[in-house]
């Protein structure tokens, strides 16, 4: 995504990072799940290698 981005600007960025973060992997009716690890050197600092997004099987009800 970075090597996509990298030529719109810091405006254009920040709207890549969200449509494709937030409102994609982030929405209300998708499941997301983070996988996070970390590095033996530095095991106070965390990394997501991976996220799994699927759509919701039930769902959300927002008050």
């Amino acid at each position: 995504m970075q090597r996509n981005v990298s030529a719109r600007g810091d405006e254009g960025v920040k709207k890549a990072i969200r449509e494709k973060f937030w409102d994609l992997m982030c929405a209300i009716d998708r499941d997301t799940i983070f996988y996070v690890g970390n590095q033996q050197a530095h095991p106070q600092s965390f990394i997501i290698p991976g996220v799994v997004y699927p759509q919701r099987l039930t769902p959300v009800r927002r008050s």
